[in-house]
């Protein structure tokens, strides 16, 4: 009997040790993969930002004077981090204090703008703003039309879709209280939703670096100018901010709770916003993407199924749930398949050019009713331009496109800013394209940007101790290859620009080690 037991035993623990190799081998293999992905992500970044200072076919940027603009912010972000160092127990002892009065003072700022900066809302914007109104009062929104907006637009573009709804609801529930002003509902609506971001941004921070990273994470925000014009500017870029932060907030939250039913409750609403965000702003679900990538190498197998599978499951229901109203109340799905646009237009705008939006592919796109006829058209034309470039053709796009996407710290808030002013101001003069003082403002923007793009890089030092940061590199990474191929503008990062200031809060912190460092060896 004590043979039979020593024997079983024995192969049990053998099976322990077999599995204990095995989980070795596999937490390995990832932290090699990890490692490769750090310097691929540096790499990557190092290059397009030397790419968007000097490419001058790209942004006309003066070399020497934007990096003499950067390096002003960028020790003012380092000696800044090095006093909330110093004084961490007053930062802690008023954080909440500070965070809060912040976020009051850029919103009250947004407020004062959004009279000032009135514009009248033309193509995409205009479709979603002025059909929300026409279903708040009562009428279809598929009955709105004018010179820059065609009544079939939805049928054209269902991406929007999820933006209308919103605007419909919020205009519906200001009509109840007696609001009529929808330029102003909609952009105090935007402002709430930014300082929701700004709040929950800060608190990530915290939660993941410390005290003092939250500090340099809100002095980011508070010395990024566009952030105070942004409340007017309410399409889907600015509309989807909220959406990845606060569902990596609740996922981070739940990923570390341990009690099994609320973990699951913080997943499901994670989830539930992700999907919420998606409907306005497809790009949103490169936030989930990046959070599932992160349990997987980290082999957190129970967390990694559950919130795979729920939010696949929330996914499915909300998108199929959304399609299904739509179509079943208020349009119709025969003439949407016929003129809904195929994602090669998207495509086939990303290989031609520099990648932005070209009105000849628009044309092509719309040059026949047969879809199918329209996606092998589009497909060809996509085939032809890449042959036409060649191996360095193609190179020297995905260069000019990804500097495009990231070198502009205005983040192209003018693409409306300057959609028919209600009236001049000396703003206008800074921030919309053809102000006297545009290149001063786009300097000062754009060298706050890449200060924080210089910190980002920093925080791959920081993914050993903190592996939640590849969540969030992993999104700005996922998001850079999304544009590569995809059509291109400076303001598709937006949704990721908190991602990219949380990174950056991680960065000062090994900015500052390394400096130290060098500083003790040399005495």
């Amino acid at each position: 009997m004590g043979f039979i037991f020593g024997f079983g035993y024995g192969i049990i623990e053998n099976k322990k040790v077999k599995k204990m190799g095995f989980n070795k081998i596999v937490d390995k293999t990832w932290q090699i993969i990890i490692k490769i992905f750090c310097v691929l992500f540096v790499f990557s970044f190092s290059y397009i930002i030397l790419g968007a200072v000097f490419n001058r076919a790209v942004y006309s940027y003066v070399p020497l004077f934007l990096i003499g603009f950067i390096i002003p912010f960028f020790v003012l972000l380092f000696s800044l981090y090095k006093f909330a160092f110093s004084a961490s127990d007053f930062f802690k002892k008023h954080f909440k204090l500070i965070l809060l009065s912040s976020a009051l003072l850029m919103f009250v700022v947004q407020l004062i703008f959004i009279n000032i900066l009135r514009f009248t809302p033309q193509f995409d914007l205009e479709t979603i703003y002025n059909g929300g109104i026409t279903w708040a009062e009562g009428g279809k929104f598929t009955e709105y039309d004018s010179s820059t907006c065609h009544s079939d637009y939805f049928y054209i573009f269902p991406n929007n879709l999820g933006a209308l709804c919103l605007f419909a609801g919020l205009f519906k529930a200001a009509n109840f209280f007696g609001l009529t002003d929808y330029f102003f509902v909609a952009s105090v609506f935007n402002a709430v939703l930014f300082a929701g971001t700004f709040i929950i941004t800060a608190l990530i921070s915290k939660r993941l670096f410390g005290i003092n990273s939250a500090v340099i994470l809100i002095a980011i925000f508070l010395i990024t100018p566009p952030f105070y014009f942004i409340a007017p500017v309410f399409y889907t870029d600015s509309l989807s901010l909220i959406f990845p932060v606060a569902s990596i907030y609740l996922f981070l939250i739940g990923k570390d709770t341990k009690s099994v039913p609320l973990k699951l409750l913080f997943f499901i609403l994670s989830a539930i916003i992700i999907a919420l965000g998606g409907l306005i702003k497809m790009t949103v679900l490169i936030a989930f993407i990046a959070a599932v990538i992160y349990l997987l190498v980290t082999s957190r197998w129970r967390s990694l199924i559950a919130y795979a599978v729920i939010g696949a499951v929330v996914l499915v229901a909300c998108f199929g749930g959304f399609d299904r109203y739509m179509y079943a109340t208020h349009l119709d799905r025969e003439k949407a398949e016929t003129m809904n646009t195929p994602i090669y237009y998207w495509l086939d705008l990303g290989v031609h050019g520099q990648g932005t939006y070209n009105n000849d592919i628009y044309w092509l796109s719309r040059n026949t009713e047969d879809p199918e006829e329209r996606k092998e058209l589009l497909k060809a034309d996509i085939k032809a331009s890449l042959d036409e470039l060649n191996i360095d053709g193609v190179i020297n796009l995905f260069s000019a496109k990804l500097a495009r996407a990231f070198g502009d710290g205005t983040f192209a808030l003018s693409d409306f800013l300057d959609d028919s002013p209600k009236k001049a101001s000396v703003i206008h003069d800074y921030i919309t394209y053809d102000g006297e003082y545009y290149l001063t403002y786009k300097t000062w923007c754009t060298a706050v940007f890449f200060a924080a793009l210089v910190l980002m890089l920093f925080s791959v030092k920081a993914v050993k101790k903190h592996k939640e940061l590849l969540i969030f590199l992993g999104a700005i990474f996922g998001i850079m290859l999304f544009l590569m191929f995809w059509e291109i503008n400076s303001r598709y990062i937006t949704t990721f620009i908190p991602f990219i200031f949380i990174s950056a809060s991680a960065g000062i912190k090994e900015l500052t080690k390394t400096v130290d460092k060098l500083i003790v060896k040399k005495t």
